[in-house]
């Protein structure tokens, strides 16, 4: 996995769309309302692959643990959309880019080791709860 901190500039949105926990093309509010999140990430996959998949599922689970006042994912396949993975200077896949908050900060790979890639993009701690629920399935596994 490589991590990078960058500054980016923007560029067209292209691709599946969605809130935490919903499913592409939906809104988090289900009634059309705009929601405003303080986190948004765009991941660059190839196609339908295994390995673009286990990074949108790795992508969801932490950032589900990590954002409780959600977030906003969007998925570009650069098969389809090559034109904006050039644009954005993606040279390999699957790559996710934090938009926000700025500064844009990308990590490429199929983003197996949460806590590193948690703190490659600068994510808040885990809420306490998932700390205790943690501690004690390591406890438990050591005993």
């Amino acid at each position: 996995m490589d991590i990078r901190g960058q500054r980016g500039g923007g560029g067209s949105r292209a691709g599946r769309r969605d809130r935490a926990g919903e499913p592409a093309r939906s809104n988090a509010t289900g009634g059309g309302a705009q929601v405003t999140t303080d986190y948004a990430f765009r991941l660059y996959v190839a196609g339908q692959s295994e390995r673009s998949s286990t990074a949108e599922a790795n992508l969801r689970a932490l950032a589900g643990a990590r954002l409780p006042g959600g977030y906003e994912l969007e998925v570009v396949d650069v098969v389809a959309r090559p034109g904006l993975a050039e644009e954005q200077r993606i040279l390999a896949t699957p790559t996710v880019v934090r938009l926000l908050p700025l500064p844009q900060l990308r990590v490429i790979g199929d983003l197996s080791d949460p806590p590193r890639v948690a703190y490659a993009l600068d994510l808040p701690d885990e809420p306490q709860e998932v700390r205790m629920e943690n501690r004690l399935e390591r406890e438990a596994g050591d005993g």
